[in-house]
């Protein structure tokens, strides 16, 4: 690849990270196969107001893709994931409870033992410091050894729910040439019309989000030990050549994100985030990505719960406008 090639990539992967799909859609094209491509090939090709459905019935169970996930104090949805991810066919599980101070642990102790043919492995995780792209990877690279029929990997988080439109043998029908999949996904918010705080009903007072490509992707993996996951599950590492991807919507992929589910939520995010970020940042001596987050636990030391929330006030709620649009989901089907 030129320079020039080069440089209209770079200036593509920018825009993308500032959250600014119209100049994606309107930049000079660039290879498909890259991270940049494969957003503004989608992008073009499905525009702004893509919707999507999702999943009413359940899927076949899909023994060639395992999820790896790290959780922290998530059991107002990590029941509801996991039980959605199986119901969609995924059976292959491994996941690292961070130290988790509620009742998570319990929680996947119970799935372990009421969903028939889960293969849900728990890793006790004391370490503080928020690596993810290392603990990840680990994670990755641990699954396959487990598994050695396994071809595809989803690093997903607790509160980013797959949906798989065309299922998830779809994967089957991708080029050996890919190597990962960018999977884009709508991050839901607070609806201001919908009232209560209490966790088991989050589905319903989140149910505006955000357009589908606005937020950068999240990616799903091919089988190859010499990958590694980038921070934040955005990318992948290979050091050997270039990486090829290919937009996942087109084969039936996207995420809902559901980031923030109260106050209260909030404030324990913003907590245990800042603290880990800090650890991390001490640990390795360089950033490690977060900023948003950072910033967050700025606001919280120094003007406590009153000022954080304003913060939340402003970038978790919203009213129903063109760019927030109200598209409900519940997860399983009359859960």
């Amino acid at each position: 690849m030129g320079a020039a090639e080069d440089s209209a990539e770079a200036a593509c992967e920018k825009l993308v990270w500032s959250h600014n799909p119209e100049e994606v859609m309107r930049a000079a094209a660039v290879l498909p196969t890259s991270w940049a491509g494969s957003v503004q090939t989608e992008l073009k090709s499905f525009g702004l107001e893509a919707e999507a459905g999702w999943p009413t019935e359940p899927g076949a169970a899909y023994l060639k893709a395992a999820v790896v996930m790290m959780a922290k104090d998530e059991g107002d949805i990590i029941s509801h994931n996991i039980g959605w991810l199986y119901f969609i066919g995924l059976r292959r599980f491994v996941i690292i409870d961070n130290a988790s101070e509620d009742d998570t642990a319990q929680q996947l102790a119970a799935l372990q033992r009421s969903l028939p043919g889960i293969e849900l492995l728990v890793v006790a995780d004391p370490i503080l410091r928020y690596m993810q792209a290392q603990k990840t990877t680990g994670l990755y690279r641990f699954a396959l050894s487990l598994w050695p029929d396994l071809q595809w990997v989803f690093p997903i988080d607790a509160d980013e729910f797959l949906i798989p439109l065309k299922g998830l043998a779809v994967l089957d029908t991708l080029s050996p040439r890919i190597d990962a999949v960018t999977i884009p996904k709508s991050v839901h918010f607070r609806n201001t019309t919908q009232q209560g705080e209490e966790p088991g009903i989050f589905f319903e007072r989140m149910d505006l989000c955000s357009p589908l490509f606005e937020v950068p992707p999240k990616v799903a993996l091919r089988r190859n030990p010499f990958m590694a996951i980038a921070q934040g599950n955005h990318k992948v590492q290979l050091l050997t050549r270039p990486e090829a991807y290919e937009g996942g919507f087109k084969h039936g992929l996207y995420l809902r994100e559901y980031p923030v589910r109260s106050f209260a939520h909030f404030v324990r995010k913003v907590r245990n985030g800042g603290q880990a970020i800090h650890a991390a940042q001490t640990f390795l001596g360089h950033a490690v990505g977060g900023g948003h987050w950072l910033a967050a636990h700025d606001v919280l030391q120094t003007g406590g719960e009153t000022a954080l929330r304003a913060l939340y006030e402003r970038d978790w709620v919203r009213v129903r406008t063109g760019r927030f649009r109200f598209t409900a989901f519940r997860g399983l089907p009359n859960a």
